[in-house]
């Protein structure tokens, strides 16, 4: 039980020092915890809590699936990561893009609907001047 604990534990330290943060200090800091409860948990000495987890996963900038990938067999975290604050430029654009798409959407969408409420007041306009006035 205590390996199950620790792997957690030497995971997220993994993490830390790879995005940069060479001190639990720093870490903590950002995280908005105490340094000694993030040393606690780095040497797996308390369980962790989701939402400590969730916490974690967030400032580290991965997700928990990659924060867990490989802890039961004990595998080091194997990912490239860029310290926490860099711009990964491709996937800057790639989101950029995206909502550049989603943007050009919407507009359409919108002329869309424009064309099609002014043209029905313009029809409900001539239907009116067509219509018999009532006395």
């Amino acid at each position: 039980m205590d390996d199950l604990l620790k792997r957690p534990g030497k995971r997220i330290r993994e993490i830390r020092i790879q995005r940069g943060f060479a001190s639990q200090e720093a870490f903590a800091d950002y995280c908005k915890m105490h340094r000694t409860y993030v040393g606690i948990l780095e040497a797996g000495r308390r369980d962790l809590h989701l939402k400590t987890i969730v916490r974690i996963a967030d400032a580290l900038g991965v997700t928990l699936s990659e924060l867990f990938a490989g802890v039961d067999r004990g595998e080091s975290f194997e990912a490239d990561l860029a310290p926490v604050g860099s711009a990964d430029l491709q996937r800057v654009r790639q989101e950029l893009e995206a909502m550049e798409q989603s943007l050009r959407h919407i507009k359409e969408l919108a002329l869309v609907k424009d064309r099609s409420a002014s043209g029905g007041a313009q029809n409900n306009a001539a239907a009116k001047r067509r219509a018999p006035r009532r006395s």
